[in-house]
């Protein structure tokens, strides 16, 4: 086995197994450390660099247990080194989202996304794939939720949005994850400044609150929220990101298609997020230029 790209959110410490996939491994840390860093992430290259992502080359261990000092991942007798060349930076890339790749990303969304996935929410006729009662009950927990989070009530529309829908990270905190990655772009002035030159103020949403009231039980949503609060991304979003800063169309469709392969539903439900987060930032950032007349 070898360490190929090391997690910037990785902490050295002595770690136990939480679950195990065909391509990921997930290990928690057994000193009680606050989260995110208390989640470390083994992973095949095709998952690729996350900000706790622990990327290896060959089969990934059946360990019970490790441990990640500084520059070394030790599983039992093996000690398997690394450097700081192989750490991978999740900090969120500079520049302005161009305003009119939004919509791009949407309409891919529309057309690519899983149709169990919340991209619903960006196209009414999607909720036909939903026929059990349990689904259709879903369905409608999403859309109140999802009303509340950008209306007059974030704190409770992220609370009904909370663990809402199956999985081992539930769609609706992927969903939450990714409100808040679009959030931290606005509120460090990459989508529009929170508070301008002139005055005026970005109604972005209370990014706090939402992540207060997101916040659960499950350990891995906590840790990926937590992670989108901060704004630290893995690679695949990352890129997207870049992409929408950039100027060629076709550059967003070939990143969101890396991300939506991002579990089943996962990455569809992030990018939904993600998706009407910005477009908040961007209706009220519009809704609240001057006119002429001011």
């Amino acid at each position: 086995m070898k360490i190929l790209r090391v997690g910037d959110r990785v902490e050295a410490g002595n770690y136990r197994l939480h679950s195990r996939f065909r391509r990921v491994a997930n290990y928690l840390l057994e000193a009680g450390r606050p989260r995110p860093a208390s989640l470390l992430c083994l992973v095949a290259p095709s998952i690729g660099a996350g900000p706790i992502n622990l990327v290896v080359e060959g089969d990934l261990p059946e360990a019970d247990s490790l441990i990640v000092e500084p520059q070394a991942l030790v599983i039992g007798p093996g000690r398997f080194a690394f450097d700081a060349s192989l750490r991978y930076d999740s900090t969120l890339p500079g520049g302005s989202v161009n305003e009119n790749f939004v919509p791009v990303l949407a309409d891919h969304l529309r057309t690519k996304a899983h149709p169990k996935s919340l991209a619903f929410l960006l196209d009414d006729s999607r909720t036909a794939a939903f026929r059990d009662g349990f689904e259709q009950n879903m369905v409608r927990q999403v859309q109140a939720g999802a009303r509340a989070l950008f209306g007059e009530d974030p704190a409770h529309g992220a609370q009904m949005l909370k663990g809402c829908g199956l999985g081992l990270t539930p769609a609706g905190d992927d969903f939450l994850a990714g409100v808040l990655i679009g959030l931290h772009l606005a509120w460090v002035g990459r989508v529009g400044p929170t508070r301008r030159s002139d005055g005026l103020s970005q109604a972005a949403l209370p990014i706090e609150i939402i992540l207060a009231a997101a916040l659960g039980d499950n350990v891995l949503s906590a840790a990926f929220l937590e992670l989108a609060h901060e704004g630290r991304v893995n690679e695949a979003m990352k890129q997207l990101i870049i992409t929408l800063t950039g100027k060629k169309a076709e550059n967003v469709r070939a990143a969101a298609d890396r991300v939506l392969a991002q579990g089943e539903t996962s990455g569809a439900d992030v990018l939904t997020g993600l998706v009407l987060a910005m477009q908040k930032v961007h209706s009220t950032s519009k809704n609240q230029r001057p006119t002429s007349n001011d």
